[in-house]
């Protein structure tokens, strides 16, 4: 089987998000289907509005919720 990480959302931050805000899980990948493909991703972007997401308020967009 395939392994994955993940990054998660491990608490709302106050302020700037530091290492505390996030959680990184392992898990295992379900056996895809034959209409699924797996995608390796190599870069990430992270824009200055997605801090607003963190946050537990109305926006444009529903808050990221989190485990």
């Amino acid at each position: 089987m395939t392994k994955t990480q993940q990054a998660r959302l491990a608490r709302r931050p106050s302020g700037l998000p530091d290492a505390d805000t996030w959680s990184v899980a392992t898990e295992e990948l379900r056996a895809l289907s034959a209409d699924e493909f797996l995608a390796k991703v190599d870069l990430v972007s992270i824009d200055p509005a997605m801090r607003g997401w963190l946050d537990d308020v109305r926006s444009y967009l529903p808050p990221v919720g989190y485990r």
